[in-house]
């Protein structure tokens, strides 16, 4: 990988218009980087903690150093890198690199990110993940997922939820991906939620929604199947939402959500149960909020 790595800096170097001091002062940053990726234009920042294997690796494209605007040595590579050279770079065993790359090759329409996608969706590979102030550890597939959707829904106001809606139904690619999430084992809630709202999948996907929604607890598939396959379902339903909020798995979502599947049953014991256990609160920017 190393030597992979060194022969891709080469290429850029002399088939760029970088003189040789601007391209060795960039290799030199990308070497001597810390630990935070930041993409000012969207506000995420990556961070990626280096394992004693990786310390010693010295490729030239270690880490991404931390400045005013670490953003100018992606567009710089981005823009000088080949899109072999940047399916090389998906490869790093450093995985901010790769998520580098694998953002590089979206901006570039690449033609089969889904095999990207798919490649890191197996892996399981995380970088630490900083949003503003949220700050958890993410999926590489899952970071390329968001840089996707928003990639496709670079041209339309942040206003237009009707043109946004229909660009992400009707969106092939999108689709393709979505269904690889649904089906993985494990999947980063955040885009298995985004997987199962408003799209209804074929009849094939229900046995693993259910799987999801009944066997995991998922109150994203739970909710899938209260909107689109209630008929059969209502125990099944009922008795997952109740086990959810016993658990205390609902400190996340507004409980009006719940609060509604279960009242619409109109089941006097269920009833008690919501007055009891979910009482309406005032609304938490900090949860999830959502509707049915």
């Amino acid at each position: 990988m190393k030597k992979i790595i060194y022969i891709i800096l080469l290429t850029i170097t002399y088939s760029s218009c970088l003189t040789a001091q601007e391209a060795h002062e960039l290799i030199t940053n990308l070497e001597k980087a810390d630990t935070f990726y930041n993409f000012p234009s969207n506000n995420i920042y990556l961070q990626y903690s280096v394992s004693d294997s990786l310390a010693n690796d010295r490729t030239l494209l270690k880490q991404l150093r931390k400045k005013e605007d670490p953003h100018h040595d992606f567009e710089l590579l981005k823009s000088k890198a080949t899109t072999q050279e940047l399916l090389e770079l998906t490869k790093s065993s450093n995985k901010i690199v790769a998520s580098y790359a694998g953002w590089g090759l979206i901006d570039r329409e690449y033609k089969d990110i889904l095999k990207i996608f798919n490649y890191f969706l197996n892996s399981d590979d995380e970088v630490y993940s900083a949003t503003g102030c949220l700050r958890r550890n993410r999926y590489v597939y899952s970071i390329l997922y968001t840089k996707y959707r928003q990639q496709i829904l670079s041209g339309v106001g942040t206003t237009d939820f009707k043109r946004s809606k229909e660009i992400l139904l009707n969106d092939t690619l999108l689709f393709k991906m979505d269904s690889l999430v649904v089906f993985k084992k494990d999947s980063d809630n955040l885009i298995l939620r985004e997987a199962l709202y408003n799209r209804v999948y074929s009849s094939n996907f229900l046995p693993r929604i259910k799987q999801l929604a009944f066997n995991d607890l998922n109150i994203d598939a739970v909710k899938y199947i209260f909107k689109n396959h209630l008929q059969g379902n209502e125990k099944s339903i009922q008795a997952t939402l109740i086990r959810y909020v016993e658990e205390g798995r609902n400190k996340y979502y507004r409980n009006e959500v719940i609060r509604t599947m279960l009242l619409s049953f109109k089941n006097e014991k269920i009833n008690q149960f919501v007055l009891e256990k979910l009482p309406k609160t005032k609304k938490n920017p900090y949860l999830i909020r959502d509707k049915l």
